[in-house]
């Protein structure tokens, strides 16, 4: 990302506060600077690993596949459930976290969440 591309991307951020529907535009967005294909913003309940919804902001990404991909992936996402969820939430602080915080990276690309990947793709983003 270079130039005028990150000040873009950045003006998209901020008009999600006013307007969250360009959720789907900053997706598409950071997927094209990626060299992605798509991109889902889903919420996760650490509680019961519950979550994603077709209402959640995607691009590039088939919305036929999100109940198979929850039905299967919900029960073996290794970072999506707390091992103590009332501790959990009683000791819950907003802070940014990645995959890395939650499983060691060379245990997760030996799970099968990333080894099949994820779900076929479409090609068309918003």
């Amino acid at each position: 990302m270079a130039g005028r591309e990150d000040g873009s991307l950045v003006d998209l951020i901020y008009d999600v506060a006013l307007e969250p529907a360009q959720w789907v535009s900053v997706i598409g967005r950071m997927a094209d600077l990626l060299g992605g294909t798509g991109g889902w913003l889903s919420q996760l309940n650490f509680v019961d690993g519950s979550g994603g919804h077709l209402q959640d902001p995607m691009a590039g990404v088939d919305k036929s596949w999100v109940p198979k991909y929850m039905e299967h992936f919900s029960a073996i996402k290794p970072f999506a459930t707390a091992a103590d969820p009332q501790d959990f939430l009683a000791n819950w602080t907003p802070r940014i976290l990645t995959n890395d915080d939650e499983v060691p990276r060379d245990e997760l690309v030996r799970t099968e969440l990333s080894t099949t990947g994820c779900a076929p793709r479409t090609s068309h983003r918003p």
